[in-house]
């Protein structure tokens, strides 16, 4: 697909993703801090949690000064 300035635009998906920050095991009631780790996407991929069928909301996202990275963290 061409952008407006003539220039072709790909849809990239991840070419890694990566669930980091789990080390041993959670009880009821800790937090938890996970952090989803997509990188090599273009545009930036879009990351979101999920328990069950009920998808967070106070969700983290930043993107590498590379823009090729997209963290998210619940």
């Amino acid at each position: 697909m061409l952008n407006s300035s003539g220039f072709a635009d790909f849809q990239v998906p991840p070419v890694d993703v990566r669930i980091l920050g789990f080390a041993g095991s959670a009880s009821a009631g800790s937090e938890l801090r996970l952090v989803c780790r997509a990188a090599g996407s273009h545009p930036p991929a879009e990351v979101s949690w999920w328990r069950g069928h009920n998808k967070f909301k106070q969700v983290t996202h930043a993107v590498s000064r590379a823009g090729m990275d997209c963290f998210g963290s619940e």
